[in-house]
């Protein structure tokens, strides 16, 4: 493959929210076969997938000398230059040195609902079903507090939300080694409200290879939404309990390996794109809003509503939503189309 035409396919990574092709682009550019022009796209993306002011001055830069005469570069070098000196740290998020073997979770769309941590950043895991589209909730504790979260992703196909706590763990995450893992295991699911559901596991793969247990608890049995973490005899987090089944009525668990492997991608993703947002229609990460979109660019699902909005990068938008021969918009001009009424461009009615 040339190197511009492998450029084009790496950008195309990056649009989609792959943050791992950030070294990709390295590598193009390490190799030296890239024009001038490719050179600048890739030290630009290099750029928007950090937020580092330094290295993103820096990156742009580089950007501007591969092609001295790009208006936006230029634009967007300035913008940093003159860009006020950082706010002094704020004072780092409450710490809590006494991990919850349970948490449970209020605000979702499916009622209560019990959850556990994943992440010594303060992130937990629960499931789809019972966050549902909502995003916002209040976490309980377990010891009388509440801590208000917000939803950072969802992946309905295996029926897993993540959610971002302004909370740090001092402790060590108790996490059961996959090998550890045999059928006819015995475990304990638990719920916020008390119950400690005795298990087996009958199988380590359900439906979907490598992310489920099949256990011999029936669905019913269930205290609430899901979400209930699923420990072994040594206290070691074992999985996560989910409603659904692989027949017989009796519930899969989702293994925590890959409950993990999603969060450390989900955290990368928050490091190098925080403008992006969760869409609470299909769950994936929406990247139009860094650029002042109002939809998501996978589902044309509605964003919640941001002040803070970027304004529109008309070109990179074009890319993401993908330009289409719509009637133009009587407010924007765009012709990117509409959602339920909405422009897909800036948000607002059109009349037919």
């Amino acid at each position: 493959m040339r190197a511009q035409d492998e450029l084009r396919a790496v950008i195309r990574q990056m649009q989609a929210g792959d943050s791992t092709a950030a070294a990709k682009l390295r590598r193009l550019l390490d190799a030296g076969e890239l024009d001038a022009a490719g050179q600048a796209a890739a030290h630009v993306w290099l750029a928007e997938a950090s937020d580092d002011a330094g290295f993103k001055l820096q990156r742009l830069q580089n950007a501007l000398a591969c092609t001295p005469d790009n208006a936006q570069i230029q634009q967007a070098v300035q913008a940093l230059l003159a860009e006020k000196p950082p706010r002094p740290n704020l004072p780092s998020a409450p710490s809590l040195p006494d991990i919850p073997r349970v948490v449970g979770i209020n605000g979702g769309a499916n009622g209560v609902a019990s959850a556990v941590f994943v992440m010594q950043s303060g992130m937990l895991a629960t499931t789809s079903y019972a966050l549902g589209g909502a995003q916002r909730l209040t976490v309980s504790l377990g010891d009388g507090r509440t801590v208000a979260g917000k939803l950072l992703r969802r992946f309905p196909g295996i029926d897993l939300a993540l959610a971002a706590l302004p909370l740090r763990l001092d402790g060590r995450l108790p996490i059961a080694p996959p090998a550890a893992l045999t059928v006819g295991q015995e475990l304990v699911a638990l719920g916020f409200d008390g119950a400690r559901l005795q298990t087996k596991l009958t199988a380590l793969e359900g439906v979907g290879a490598g992310h489920w247990l099949a256990t011999n608890l029936p669905v019913a049995k269930l205290p609430d939404a899901g979400g209930n973490p699923l420990y072994d005899d040594r206290g070691q987090l074992a999985g996560l309990m989910t409603r659904n089944t692989a027949g017989g009525g009796m519930a899969l668990a989702l293994k925590i390996s890959a409950i993990l492997t999603l969060a450390e991608q989900a955290q990368r993703d928050k490091q190098m794109q925080p403008g992006a947002r969760c869409c609470p229609a299909c769950g994936g990460l929406a990247r139009s809003p860094i650029y002042g979109g109002h939809s998501c660019e996978s589902c044309g699902g509605d964003l919640p509503v941001d002040e803070t909005l970027a304004a529109p990068q008309t070109d990179i938008l074009q890319q993401l939503y993908g330009e289409a021969a719509s009637r133009a918009c009587a407010h924007c001009g765009a012709r990117v189309g509409f959602q339920g009424g909405r422009c897909l461009r800036c948000g607002q009615r059109s009349e037919r």
